[in-house]
């Protein structure tokens, strides 16, 4: 099988609202929650009342740029790009104590009502993705046969940690800038409990789905056809 390393982990809460806290000491206890790993300079943003809701309103960073948090009124994005999820064995390497103690933070004020686990992989395989792609999940047609790019995207419903979910995934063959003719493999795992039964996540529950989503993951990256 092709190997699959990964290339940036996302996690995401989605809130029941931040309302109006001081940013400045939000931001300081957010990254005391990441054990200091948020070490960048932080970006507080000064909007106005009438500003969307999805609009940031804190972006935290690490110093090499792996590790950032984007902050808003109603949802808050964590990413762990390379070298940080690159991993033994198709693991995410999820900082599961971090991830809680920024939880926590945002508990304080707020209910999780959903979450979210996504997950960039790539690979490359012989004879590259598109190839890849064509020959163990599409049929033989003159209508593929040719393609240059090719995307396969799967929806399933699924069960975490008793949470009803959306699985979301997507192969992708992508085409490098520095060379057009030679494409590598992109798969996107995209694990997140539907809005239509929010719920309140408390740190056991965040936990147990992190952890459950984290291994399935494993598991779809080691199944793949070879």
């Amino acid at each position: 099988m092709p190997v699959f390393k990964a290339d940036q982990m996302q996690v995401v809460w989605f809130l029941n609202g931040l309302g109006t806290v001081d940013r400045l000491e939000f931001a300081k206890k957010l990254i005391e929650a990441s054990q200091n790993s948020l070490d960048g300079d932080p970006a507080i943003i000064p909007l106005p009342q009438e500003s969307p809701i999805e609009g940031p309103l804190i972006i935290l960073r690490s110093k090499d740029e792996t590790l950032q948090l984007n902050v808003t009124q109603t949802r808050v994005d964590f990413f762990a790009r390379t070298p940080n999820v690159r991993a033994e064995h198709h693991r995410l390497a999820l900082p599961l104590d971090k991830l809680n103690a920024l939880a926590d933070v945002l508990r304080a004020g707020s209910l999780i009502l959903r979450q979210a686990i996504v997950s960039l992989w790539v690979a490359e395989p012989e004879g590259g993705g598109t190839a890849y792609i064509r020959k163990n999940y599409l049929q033989s047609d003159p209508l593929v046969q040719n393609a240059t790019n090719t995307e396969v995207h799967l929806l399933h419903k699924i069960h975490f940690a008793s949470v009803p979910c959306n699985r979301w995934i997507r192969l992708r063959s992508l085409a490098r800038p520095e060379n057009l003719k030679t494409d590598y493999l992109s798969l996107l795992v995209d694990i997140n409990s539907v809005a239509e039964k929010a719920q309140a996540f408390d740190r056991k529950l965040t936990a147990e789905f992190l952890g459950e989503a984290a291994e399935h993951t494993r598991e779809i990256i080691l199944a793949l056809k070879p």
